[in-house]
């Protein structure tokens, strides 16, 4: 390390995904049961600099959102003070199209900062996975929100398996 310079560095998220089929899975999203909620009413979880987040969108994490005018689930996580440029490692480990990962970068005030779409990362072998750099505005950035990539339910990609 370079003396009196630190970067934060922001550990892999993982997507992990189920065995339930695309009309279970569906179903269990739609269900009028669960409560919508906005950004500043997720439930809230904490980052910490180098640790390793899996997240189970409709397993472990099956809070509800609405975008684009559709029922998503969504895990929303605070980040811990950011001092310098920071990196965010992505890997979906599901290679259904439901599961294609969607990052919302928002400010204090639960407003959209930047966001990174599954077409934004590399498709290969069955998953999604890239490196998202935050340079511009990181000092603004306060929470991340996890959630589905709606332009890729429908998605067909061709899977390699070696």
């Amino acid at each position: 390390m370079y003396k009196g310079v630190s970067i934060f560095f922001l550990s892999v998220l993982l997507f992990t995904g189920c065995a339930k089929t695309n009309a279970d899975y569906n179903s269990l999203r739609n269900d009028k049961q669960n409560v919508v909620k906005t950004f500043s009413t997720l439930s809230e979880k904490n980052i910490e600099d180098g640790k390793e987040i899996t997240i189970e969108l409709g397993v472990e994490d099956k809070e509800i959102i609405v975008l684009e005018k559709q029922r998503v689930f969504a895990s929303k996580f605070n980040l811990p003070k950011i001092s310098r440029p920071f990196s965010v490692d992505i890997v979906s480990s599901s290679s259904a199209g439901f599961f294609a990962p969607k990052i919302l970068f928002l400010n204090k005030k639960d407003k959209i900062l930047r966001t990174t779409q599954a077409k934004d990362l590399q498709f290969d072998r069955g998953f999604f996975k890239g490196t998202v750099f935050v340079n511009n505005g990181y000092r603004k950035i306060h929470s991340i929100i996890v959630t589905q990539d709606l332009k890729e339910l429908t998605s067909k990609h061709k899977i390699n398996y070696v």
